[in-house]
């Protein structure tokens, strides 16, 4: 590990310093600070000092005038220096030109009204309103610390505006992700705080709605089917002992999934049952049918083929189109809230900036 020599550290690019607390941290940026002023010949009010809380930036600030208000009057009484007191100061000011350095130094004193030293948070407010024209803030602003309920409310406008539309891929794209406006804001959380965030795998609303048409268009078959020849399917089922090795197809998991299908209407189900509908496959019941038995022969089973698959894709496509339709419109509407009411969160300000 290399140790921190304040006076060595390279002004310009990126430094990464490792410190734990009362290590200094305070005393190396006030050191940083004193050398752009005297190296760089850098202007107190074209140096930005960040850091993470309010507390902090008062102590920065308070160090700031202290050290250098001390360099001011070392400067100006060179017999008053003591090493014991600065160390780190006496070098550096002896390391400077003395009357160029008392010109720099005075006037970062007379600028200390200047001192830009911020939270994160204040430093965007700080610029945005500089450049309000640029950032397209309102002139007139209101922070608000939590923007919760215009979430909620944009949130509920999306929902009601959805299930009014008479649009049933929306419709079924937007119930598939969520049950409720504030379950899908839920949902939507990560994908909303990091609006630059790409999602993917990229979203095809054509290739979707091909997709839907095809699985709504085969499960329609599969029901008409079932609908129509339950009985006779259940019968071959009820002899299937004769046929098909009982270690495939176990009373419960084949019973759950007749009661399933018994369950089922003419809509596209939301889910498959546990075990699929891989019993009721024509290509698995050949692999399970025992040696020298036919395997039995029903459309119904022909229907079934691939169509787990084939609805599974579906489902992780929806679940692509209902995130990307609903982030897009909450991100736009919520943005459009708050410029009309001239509100502003901490989170906008970082976005903005």
């Amino acid at each position: 590990m290399k140790i921190l020599d304040p006076l060595n550290v390279e002004l310009t690019g990126s430094t990464l310093i490792e410190a734990s607390a009362g290590t200094g941290k305070t005393y190396t940026i006030t050191t940083l600070f004193l050398r752009l002023l005297l190296e760089k010949k850098v202007r107190v009010d074209r140096i930005l000092v960040v850091t993470f809380t309010i507390a902090a930036t008062e102590e920065l600030r308070i160090k700031l005038s202290t050290r250098l208000h001390l360099a001011n009057h070392w400067l100006r009484h060179p017999d008053s220096i003591d090493k014991d007191q600065d160390p780190t100061l006496a070098t550096l000011l002896a390391n400077a030109d003395s009357q160029e350095a008392l010109v720099l130094v005075g006037d970062a004193v007379a600028r200390l009204d200047f001192l830009s030293v911020y939270t994160i948070d204040a430093m965007c407010l700080r610029i945005l309103q500089d450049f309000a024209f640029e950032s397209g803030l309102p002139m007139r602003i209101d922070m608000i610390a939590d923007d919760s309920d215009v979430r909620s409310e944009v949130a509920r406008d999306y929902w009601r505006q959805v299930l009014g539309s008479g649009d049933a891929f929306q419709i079924d794209n937007l119930l598939a992700l969520a049950n409720s406006p504030e379950q899908l804001l839920v949902k939507l959380n990560d994908v909303l705080r990091r609006r630059e965030a790409i999602l993917l795998p990229e979203y095809d609303e054509a290739r979707i709605k091909q997709l839907a048409s095809e699985v709504v268009d085969q499960y329609k078959q599969i029901f008409d089917c079932w609908n129509n020849n339950s009985k006779r399917i259940a019968e071959i089922f009820a002899d299937e002992g004769e046929v098909l090795k009982k270690a495939s197809y176990a009373p419960g998991p084949k019973e759950r999934i007749l009661s399933w299908m018994r369950s089922c209407d003419s809509r596209l189900p939301v889910k498959m049952p546990t075990n699929g509908l891989k019993l009721f496959t024509t290509s698995w019941m050949t692999r399970q049918t025992k040696k020298n038995k036919e395997t039995p022969i029903h459309a119904f089973f022909e229907l079934c083929e691939g169509f787990e698959d084939r609805f599974n894709d579906y489902k992780k496509w929806q679940k692509v189109a209902s995130i990307v339709s609903a982030r897009n419109y909450l991100v736009d509407a919520i943005d459009r809230y708050k410029s009309d009411r001239g509100l502003i969160h901490f989170e906008d300000m970082r976005t903005r900036l």
